[in-house]
């Protein structure tokens, strides 16, 4: 932990931090930096701070996991991706175009909204409340529920667990990948609230 401090406006700030050494580059043979600030208050922000500090520039994907309780995923929505390619990971990873309605979830669902800086709102009629997801710095939206079948391989998931889950992540990835300089920084956010 690099740091934890109550701020002036009463909110809780936590900040990790995790620098390049012999075991990230078993994983990522890049010198860099991270910095994971999280905020909470009445609204919760999260933020992700990159910095290459090696002398070649790299490539990463990067994406904030949020994972949401909602009433009934058969009745959840969630807006802001009208018109939107993405890629669908359940089809062969193949190009689709989000038509002009709200997400709907009806099967297994792993979908790579790309070209989308928009808000998204979940929207959860069964506990009468939406969810607003804003962002910065992000480029694609991930949409991801693994309905029933999939579930029953997960261990750390109940058997109905599908049901009152949703996975809406603030991301770059695929096409909206990050390409960093050397010396250069990247800075992805984003902030919820429920209403």
């Amino acid at each position: 932990m690099e740091s934890a401090r109550l701020r002036e406006d009463e909110r809780m700030e936590i900040t990790l931090a995790l620098a390049s050494d012999d075991a990230t580059r078993g994983l990522f043979d890049s010198a860099f930096r991270l910095r994971f600030r999280v905020t909470l208050g009445s609204e919760l922000e999260m933020e992700i701070e990159s910095r290459n500090d090696g002398g070649e520039p790299f490539t990463y994907e990067e994406a904030l996991h949020t994972y949401f309780a909602v009433g009934d995923i058969r009745q959840v929505s969630v807006s802001g991706l009208e018109g939107t390619d993405y890629i669908d990971k359940t089809d062969g990873y193949k190009r689709k175009k989000q038509d002009y309605e709200h997400v709907r979830i009806a099967k297994e669902t792993d979908q790579v909204h790309l070209g989308t800086a928009a808000t998204c709102t979940i929207n959860d009629p069964v506990w009468n409340r939406r969810i607003t997801i804003e962002k910065s710095g992000s480029n694609s939206t991930v949409i991801w529920n693994p309905w029933m079948d999939k579930t029953k391989g997960m261990s750390d998931m109940a058997a109905d667990g599908w049901q009152e889950m949703l996975c809406v992540e603030t991301a770059n990835a695929a096409d909206n990948a990050v390409h960093l300089s050397p010396g250069a920084s990247h800075r992805l956010a984003a902030k919820l609230r429920i209403e």
